[in-house]
């Protein structure tokens, strides 16, 4: 990835004795964890690995992680902070999660509101990474290029899940309307590109006929239907809705914050402005 970050930027020597190397180094590692999320351990890895290519061609080592000076170093340290406040942070309480299934039966059914429910109901299941289901622009999805040149979408599209009927067989006929007479019992989940390469990995999970509204697969039945509804295509994202002017939208990061400071705001007054 680095030689290929070098020769998108034209550089024409990956490696060398210049100064100017470390700054390289240290706009790749940025890169690294504006595009792909990439935790301190990960750039590490890469850092070692970028370490050993200058050993081999006996240059000095760009990424010294023993300087203190050294800009990698300061990179990874104000990375490694970040994901401790990270993991200091509270999940979304109980009380927000029944508030946002609320304000969801209470919206119009392709909303903001509504879709944001629908997905964390999945979410409190499956742990999806917001790229996984969100994009960076409404008007727009994201794409993951290989070095190689191949680009995938990011997050899931219909092909992605199948659903199944209580005998076990695959739905291959779906409708629609808002309105939905039977609800599949399975949904087979395919991660096309992770984080951790287990590409093509899958998950079942299994329909909740005691808790509907909480239920995983009729939430992703709903999703999935919502996406062909709206027009979305079979290789475009699902995760979608409609704003207030009536467009079709991507549902994004920002777009998921707004809706959830929204809801912690309602329940929880006393939350000061950082919390």
């Amino acid at each position: 990835m680095y030689l290929e970050f070098c020769r998108s930027k034209k550089v024409p020597d990956p490696c060398g004795n210049n100064a100017g190397y470390e700054r390289i180094v240290a706009c790749f590692l940025e890169q690294l964890m504006h595009d792909h999320n990439s935790r301190s351990a990960t750039v590490r890895g890469y850092v070692q690995a970028i370490n050993i290519l200058f050993e081999l061609r006996k240059y000095k080592i760009p990424a010294d992680l023993s300087d203190r000076t050294n800009i990698c170093y300061n990179l990874i340290l104000a990375r490694e902070k970040e994901e401790t406040v990270a993991r200091q942070r509270s999940p979304i309480t109980r009380e927000m999660f029944t508030a946002l299934l609320e304000k969801a039966k209470e919206s119009q059914i392709d909303s903001d509101v509504a879709v944001v429910a629908q997905w964390f109901i999945l979410i409190r299941i499956t742990g999806f990474r917001c790229s996984e289901y969100a994009q960076t622009r409404q008007s727009a999805f994201d794409e993951y290029e290989y070095p190689s040149g191949r680009r995938v979408i990011k997050a899931f599209i219909p092909s992605d899940w199948k659903f199944f009927d209580a005998r076990g067989r695959l739905i291959s006929t779906h409708t629609g309307g808002t309105e939905i007479r039977e609800y599949p019992k399975k949904l087979k989940i395919t991660f096309r590109h992770q984080k951790n390469r287990q590409n093509g990995q899958s998950i079942t999970l299994v329909c909740d006929d005691k808790h509907t509204d909480i239920c995983p697969v009729r939430a992703g039945y709903n999703i999935f239907l919502r996406s062909k509804r709206l027009g979305q295509s079979d290789s475009e994202p699902m995760g979608v809705f409609v704003n207030k002017t009536g467009s079709t939208k991507y549902l994004t990061g920002n777009k998921i914050q707004d809706v959830l400071q929204s809801i912690a705001k309602e329940v929880h007054p006393d939350l000061t402005k950082d919390e």
